[in-house]
């Protein structure tokens, strides 16, 4: 297993007070359909460290004094930014709460992945249910103390213990809550020099013009090992090209604005394969800097689908996608060179 060191940002405990349960705004599940989705509040004197969790990074909700009990497992889904525009939606302005003041004024939007309550009947204030710290560290062996600010990195192991602990199935409307739990999969920060520094720069990019985008992928490159100079803006129709140590092109990588998916996705796609052709790149990878798709050109078959080689997502990076992840380093291309 790895240790906390490797996973810890991925993964925490967040606290909130009983007044949190009287806002739907905090406590309601919302489509984003009209721009709002539910949220979480920060302390605005951290500024830096709440801009700085990641985007996918999992939480167990602690309701503090009188409740002292876990309620949710939540997953931060965007930026700071994300979090004033849906504030807006709901009708607030930002930099305020919803009680009038500026304390707890920063949100980030969440998603619930599992609840205590319902989300048709979210908990009251007055309604005393969920699991304790003190029975999570009898059922699991997980002893956590709350102490000074609200909101704690944990190991994925920790989070993963803590969160089959407690007893989901105890709702205020009777539901089965079963589906809504998370995958059992652990996510762990991508091995990287600097992850911090990635997945920072990457939770940056959603409003980010596209050439901003390509120096988030240009400095993971760098990471991942390549000189900086063999990595080149603006090759043809690539964004991006991997030059070996001759000059000669390895990968061409097409990078698009978050997020990856439907027709932007087919369009790089196209991109990335045409301009391949003409420089005989074996390697394309499509990107928004957080998502990466990889093919192989040499790969037997004439489609894209026998073609393809997987993809992986850096913000919720799983340990068997380090084999992939492996092939964009210098010596897995290098490995792909001398298998053509």
């Amino acid at each position: 297993m790895r240790s906390s060191k490797t996973d810890h940002r991925m993964f925490g405990i967040k606290l909130i007070q009983q007044r949190h349960l009287e806002m739907p705004v905090f406590t309601h599940d919302f489509d984003e359909s009209d721009g709002r989705s539910p949220l979480m509040n920060f302390n605005v004197a951290g500024k830096s460290y709440v801009a700085g969790i990641p985007v996918g990074h999992r939480c167990l909700v602690y309701v503090t004094s009188p409740w002292r009990r876990f309620l949710w497992a939540v997953e931060i889904t965007g930026t700071l930014a994300d979090g004033e525009r849906a504030y807006q939606a709901h009708g607030y302005d930002v930099g305020t709460t919803p009680w009038g003041e500026w304390k707890w004024s920063l949100h980030r939007p969440i998603a619930f992945l599992a609840r205590v309550d319902t989300p048709d009947r979210p908990a009251g204030p007055t309604d005393i249910q969920g699991t304790s710290r003190e029975e999570i560290e009898q059922r699991s062996g997980f002893s956590w103390r709350p102490y000074g600010p609200g909101h704690y990195y944990i190991s994925g192991e920790d989070f993963q213990r803590a969160f089959n602990a407690i007893d989901w199935s105890w709702t205020s409307g009777g539901r089965d809550v079963s589906r809504d739990l998370p995958p059992r999969t652990i996510y762990i920060q991508p091995p990287l020099p600097d992850p911090d520094r990635v997945l920072r720069r990457i939770g940056e990019t959603r409003d980010a013009l596209e050439r901003e985008v390509e120096d988030v992928v240009k400095t993971t490159m760098v990471e991942l090992g390549h000189n900086e100079g063999h990595v080149r803006f603006r090759i043809g129709h690539a964004d991006l090209r991997l030059n070996g140590p001759s000059g000669e092109a390895v990968a061409v990588i097409e990078v698009k604005r978050p997020p990856l998916a439907g027709r932007t996705r087919d369009q790089a796609r196209r991109q990335a394969f045409d301009y391949a052709n003409q420089t005989g790149a074996r390697y394309v990878v499509l990107t928004d800097a957080d998502v990466y798709v990889i093919y192989d050109r040499a790969r037997a078959g004439f489609t894209f689908d026998e073609q393809i080689c997987g993809e992986f997502q850096l913000t919720r990076f799983r340990l068997e996608d380090e084999g992939l992840l492996d092939l964009l380093r210098p010596r897995g291309l290098q490995v792909i060179r001398e298998d053509s």
